[in-house]
């Protein structure tokens, strides 16, 4: 079972991961909007995959929202704007999209691997699907693995998607506006202030 379970770790959430990075490498040149949809598709692509497999298996995936998580996402909509102006409801489009790709792997594999095992075979991967530049690597590991353990750690808690991303966007546009996840030019944030105070 236990070797049934990384099998379809590997094929469903570090394949698509994988296969996303080296298409980044490989289409370098490309703009960050083109590079941004071919992450995004992977994610997708992964959560397709393993809400399948919880399913056939039986194993719904929890959709608790709590009227705080409501609250704070709204927060989120308001804020973020200020933060990384225009992209902002992309960026917490994409918040969703990432924790759904993690956590739902995490639900999948929590029940049979404890939850230090399931943050071994799950944060790595995401902390490194944030190496898109060199700059400030070491801040963007450190930020990227503690924001994945706690993720998982609040999931596990509360089972609220929305609190996880609302909380993903908030604080990630904080880390994009001081470039430590993204290279300011790719969210274009001088631009983006600019288009505010228009």
């Amino acid at each position: 079972m236990l070797a049934l379970h990384i099998l379809l770790w590997f094929i469903f959430y570090f394949l698509p991961a994988g296969l996303a990075f080296v298409l980044i490498r490989f289409f370098s040149e490309r703009g960050s909007m083109f590079r941004a949809f071919l992450v995004h598709g992977a994610l997708v692509f992964s959560i397709f995959l393993t809400q399948y497999l919880l399913y056939s298996e039986g194993k719904y995936f929890p959709w608790h929202i709590h009227l705080y998580s409501v609250m704070l996402f709204a927060l989120a909509l308001i804020t973020t704007p200020f933060i990384v102006g225009r992209f902002s409801i992309f960026y917490i489009f994409s918040a969703f999209v990432q924790e759904l790709t993690m956590l739902s792997m995490a639900f999948y594999l929590m029940p049979t691997l404890s939850f230090w095992l399931a943050v071994i075979f799950i944060v790595p991967v995401y902390a490194f699907s944030h190496f898109t530049h060199k700059e400030r690597w070491q801040a963007r590991l450190w930020a990227t693995s503690v924001w994945g353990i706690l993720s998982i750690a609040l999931f596990s808690y509360q089972k609220d998607i929305l609190l996880n991303t609302a909380l993903h966007a908030i604080f990630g546009a904080v880390l994009i506006y001081y470039g430590i996840i993204y290279v300011k030019s790719d969210f274009s944030i001088a631009r983006s202030q600019k288009y505010l105070n228009e």
